[in-house]
């Protein structure tokens, strides 16, 4: 998910699984159309009920065209806006917050535009 300027954005839309991960499917206009995986492990479940709470933090995997395997960090927490509940997330990679976004639940996903 590398950035390139200002005017970079992209979404994703995570599936929440039962074990309390996070199947994402992505892209962003630096990627041209290809969509790739990431997938986003809670660090800490508690219990049960913790699983199924979202907010928290992940360790997120992806791999890009280079085909390494890129480690980060993703911080979700909710939040309200003009009454409204959203979430909003943060990815760290190499101690540096790379990308921010603002998203919504539908059903079984979560769904993000991030930049």
């Amino acid at each position: 998910m590398e950035k390139s300027n200002d005017e970079f954005f992209g979404i994703i839309v995570y599936s929440i699984e039962p074990d309390g991960c996070l199947n994402g499917l992505w892209t962003n206009i630096a990627n041209y159309g290809i969509i790739r995986n990431e997938i986003a492990q809670k660090e800490n479940i508690i219990n049960e009920i913790n699983k199924n709470e979202i907010e928290g933090e992940y360790i997120v995997t992806y791999i890009e065209d280079d085909k390494k395997v890129y480690y980060g960090k993703l911080v979700i927490e909710k939040r309200q806006e003009k009454g409204k509940d959203f979430y909003y997330l943060k990815w760290v990679f190499n101690d540096k917050a790379e990308f921010e976004g603002k998203g919504f639940i539908i059903g079984k996903q979560l769904v993000v535009s991030y930049h």
